[in-house]
């Protein structure tokens, strides 16, 4: 007698922990919200520097050999708050958009999969869906925080930012990039599901509480995706930035006189040679440092110059432009730390989404 009352709880436990998605939404929002947060502002240091190395045509006092030479350069020429810049705005839309994210995915996953736990597909086409629903609201944050990360960005806060974008670029400005980052979201998160219910099944077949299982695996789905999805992400951060970058060029150009209309190869060197008409000695190669008395602006060969008026429009013309600059390479630019970054921040993620869900369900089910 004893026997069966123990199976009829541990079945209970286990249909209240699962049937979460479909019969309380709210909570299951909360718990995606509070995962998102969590994820995007802890890790974001990382984003931050994988935003900088994804720069095609940097700074040449933002040129990085890796990410911890990011993290060295960057704490000893502006202090490590540098890479802090914009974390309020991200924490800002990393909420909501994570809530409809996750609440998006449950609901479609338990639709179609039914009482097949390894309907693979079901994974992949919910993972579409909440990725529609996560871009629809967080690509202007998307778009304002990167513009904070840049190095030299001219934007004292978020809302100066996006006041500026929208006064200068429009409404337009804040989902140049949805096309891309859809298109680099939408495999991005059906792999990364597919995955994370593959070890799941692997590793923890009764979908119980159990928060190791939920970190590998977690951390498995993360870099399997990244790795996979980079060029997207290469292309999205340029079609982000490039109007800044080209507004900065413009404010350098002020006080130059006359640009040398050849642009060095960028393999070899980097920049425009532009000279005023009291330097002769002009710019050494592969040098950041201008001669005595000389007062140089050093303008990225990519973005606009008088003889440069270089726009970028859609996903073609932002292939087409990192092809031109970094070619097949310069697609998997920032990869090592866009894996690092995504490896603890989907563990964190799913962990904390799980740790809520099972407090919710654990206070729910209290007699």
């Amino acid at each position: 007698m004893t026997t069966k009352k123990s199976e009829v709880v541990v079945v209970v436990e286990d249909y209240d922990y699962e049937s979460l998605q479909t019969n309380n939404v709210g909570a299951h929002m909360l718990a995606g919200a509070a995962a998102g947060i969590l994820e995007h502002c802890v890790m974001y240091p990382i984003d931050s520097v994988k935003t900088r190395m994804q720069i095609l045509t940097p700074d040449p006092r933002a040129r990085y050999k890796g990410m911890l030479d990011a993290f060295r350069i960057i704490s000893k020429d502006e202090s490590f708050w540098a890479t802090m810049r914009g974390i309020d705005v991200t924490a800002y839309g990393s909420g909501p958009a994570h809530a409809v994210y996750f609440a998006c995915y449950e609901y479609i996953k338990h639709y179609l999969r039914r009482k097949d736990e390894s309907n693979h597909l079901a994974h992949a086409i919910a993972g579409v869906g909440a990725t529609i629903a996560h871009d629809l609201v967080y690509n202007p944050f998307e778009v304002i925080k990167q513009r904070m990360q840049v190095f030299g960005s001219p934007y004292k806060n978020w809302w100066t930012c996006a006041n500026t974008v929208f006064k200068t670029e429009g409404w337009g400005a804040f989902y140049r990039s949805f096309g891309t980052q859809l298109l680099m979201n939408a495999p991005y998160q059906s792999l990364h599901f597919v995955v994370y219910e593959f070890a799941q099944d692997k590793l923890n077949q009764d979908r119980e509480y159990k928060p190791l299982s939920h970190v590998i695996s977690g951390g498995s789905a993360g870099a399997v995706a990244a790795a996979a999805t980079t060029p997207f992400d290469v292309m999205k951060t340029l079609l982000n930035t490039h109007k800044q970058q080209l507004y900065m060029s413009e404010i350098n150009n002020n006080n130059i006189n006359s640009v040398n209309n050849n642009t060095a190869n960028y393999q070899n060197i980097n920049y425009t040679r532009c000279n005023d008409s009291k330097n002769e000695k002009g710019l050494h190669a592969n040098s950041s440092k201008p001669g005595p008395n000389n007062n140089i602006n050093i303008v990225p060969s990519s973005v606009q110059t008088p003889n440069n008026p270089k726009r970028i429009k859609g996903i073609i013309g932002a292939a087409r432009e990192v092809y031109q600059l970094g070619g097949f390479r310069g697609f998997f630019a920032g990869t090592v730390p866009r894996v690092f970054y995504q490896i603890p921040s989907t563990a964190i993620a799913w962990s904390t989404y799980e740790f809520f869900k099972f407090i919710i369900v654990s206070h729910d089910t209290d007699p």
